[in-house]
């Protein structure tokens, strides 16, 4: 992942697999500091994270 805004260049993030209402969810939730969640439904995606200060930053993604 490279996320300059979040401070994120090359990162590696491991993710494993959510609930999700449709299409299919991962999540890192392993360091309560940030949070990672990636949606996709079709050919469509978003890349939520979220900081323990309360800052979410969205990646929306298309094919």
């Amino acid at each position: 992942v490279t996320l300059p805004k979040v401070g994120l260049d090359n990162a590696k993030v491991n993710m494993k697999q959510a609930v999700s209402g449709s299409g299919a969810r991962y999540v890192n939730d392993v360091n309560p500091q940030t949070t990672y969640d990636w949606h996709t439904k079709a050919d469509y995606g978003i890349m939520t994270i979220k900081t323990d200060k309360g800052q979410e930053y969205q990646v929306n993604c298309q094919l």
